[in-house]
């Protein structure tokens, strides 16, 4: 629900009277505000066509056919633009588009700056396109990559440790919170990266094989002294 919210507040910031879904009202008000803050104006609603191409190219990087066009202008049910979202986000397409890009935030690729194994890569970018198909849940695709254990063949999110050169406590916490919410590196709290502070990366005998583990008694490295961990919000 969370996640038709997100994608109907994207392409059109009006929702027609018969959308009475909370989230999305909820997402425009927040719209609205952050236009008002800014000196803007609302943009008027979108007419159905434009509805109808934003949220096919939003949601399954596809231009909808002659033949959808047709019968989504044709249509006359209120509700029919939720409706459409639904129906986008069960198609392949969007699975597809939403794993690239959920690839790309997460650095999933075989080459400078990320050290993983093609194999690997591809377990990772399958578990990605796979939790979509699922049914996307932020939590539980968080809970997966934080939780991984073992070979990064056979347990895909483990990958998520060993992408990128950086393997600082603030990079991590940068990267949680662009998959939790889309916030730049700088957005992470001292506490919040402190949760990441204990986390340790050693090569193996193997070439690019590295085994990431957890040092119990870890400092925080910038005082060498304990930092009790927080919310990504700095709250305790």
């Amino acid at each position: 629900m969370a996640l038709r919210a997100v994608l109907m507040a994207a392409v059109t910031w009006a929702v027609v009277a018969a959308e009475a879904d909370p989230a999305v009202l909820a997402l425009d008000h927040v719209l609205a505000e952050r236009w008002a803050a800014a000196g803007r104006a609302l943009p008027a609603p979108c007419d159905d066509a434009t509805f109808l191409r934003r949220a096919s190219l939003d949601v399954t990087g596809a231009l909808p056919a002659p033949a959808e066009v047709r019968a989504f202008l044709a249509e006359r049910d209120p509700g029919k633009r939720a409706a459409l979202v639904d129906r986008l986000l069960e198609r392949d397409g969007a699975a597809d588009r939403w794993a690239q890009r959920w690839g790309d935030v997460l650095c999933v690729k075989a080459e400078f700056p990320s050290n993983l194994w093609p194999n690997g890569v591809q377990a990772y970018h399958r578990w990605l396109r796979d939790s979509w198909r699922q049914g996307w849940s932020w939590e539980r695709t968080l809970g997966g990559l934080l939780t991984a254990n073992g070979s990064a063949f056979r347990d895909p999110p483990a990958n998520f440790w060993r992408t990128g050169s950086d393997r600082s406590p603030a990079r991590y916490a940068a990267q949680v919170l662009r998959v939790a919410w889309a916030a730049p590196a700088a957005g992470a709290a001292p506490g919040f990266t402190a949760c990441f502070a204990q986390v340790r990366v050693k090569p193996s005998r193997e070439w690019k094989e590295e085994i990431v583990w957890r040092e119990r008694d870890a400092a925080w490295p910038a005082t060498g002294a304990a930092l009790a961990p927080a919310r990504p919000d700095g709250a305790a």
